[in-house]
């Protein structure tokens, strides 16, 4: 069956935009928007824009055919054949493995997505967001190191994973203390990290240098841009 007779399926919309979930996500962040990118659910269950079968106006009696007539490929193509329609085979098995009864992945998604949203609506500072996730790793230490031998793991299996994840964590864990010390001596009272585009910066000093009214303000502005290098972890 070629792409152009299983196009004949498609209704005419614009069947590539992903459908409107039914829980509403009011953040307009593009994290948000992002991941709703991700989810089909509708009203009518899950909706993937590119099935030829999920865009079916008769994709309600398709999928009660392929239910009573015992999932046979021949009821739903003779069905179609009526409407003068046509649909491959593969195209009917990814429906129906894929597309029905797959509404629970699609609402963890959603709850997912607000999952992220939530978070995302907190204005976290870049220290805080590195002490977040080393709270996150000491939670999982804890966790791993909390396991105990059973009749379907023993003792040295206990062990080998213990310390196979310790060590993962670990590793993680110590890139996070690395990066928490390295902004300590970079930051503003609020904890947020200095950012200061070097080009803009000596550009903005040039330019005053060159407007300087007397002989005297230009050598403060050019010893100024001079020793800054010599502030150390403050340097251009």
């Amino acid at each position: 069956m070629s792409e152009e007779q299983d196009s004949q399926f498609i209704p005419p919309t614009d069947t590539m935009s992903p459908p409107q979930t039914i829980i509403p996500l009011n953040n307009d962040s593009d994290i948000t928007k992002s991941i709703c990118q991700l989810i089909n659910y509708t009203q009518d269950g899950v909706h993937e824009p590119t099935c030829v079968i999920c865009s079916s106006i008769y994709r309600a009696e398709i999928e009660k055919i392929w239910v009573e007539k015992g999932q046979k490929h021949l009821e739903i193509k003779s069905f179609l054949k009526e409407k003068k329609l046509k649909v491959s085979d593969d195209i009917i098995d990814n429906h129906m493995t894929l597309h029905i009864g797959k509404g629970v992945n699609e609402i963890q998604k959603i709850e997912y997505a607000n999952k992220i949203q939530r978070l995302n609506s907190i204005d976290l500072t870049t220290l805080d967001r590195v002490k977040f996730a080393l709270s996150a790793l000491t939670e999982r230490l804890v966790a791993i190191n909390s396991i105990v031998p059973s009749t379907e793991c023993s003792k040295v299996e206990v062990e080998k994973i213990k310390t196979s994840e310790t060590t993962k964590l670990m590793a993680s864990f110590e890139r996070l203390l690395k990066l928490q010390a390295s902004i300590m001596g970079e930051m503003k009272n609020d904890g947020e990290l200095i950012s200061i585009p070097k080009g803009a910066f000596i550009k903005y000093f040039t330019n005053l240098i060159a407007e300087a009214p007397t002989p005297e303000i230009k050598i403060l502005f050019s010893n100024i841009l001079n020793d800054l290098p010599k502030l150390g972890n403050y340097s251009l």
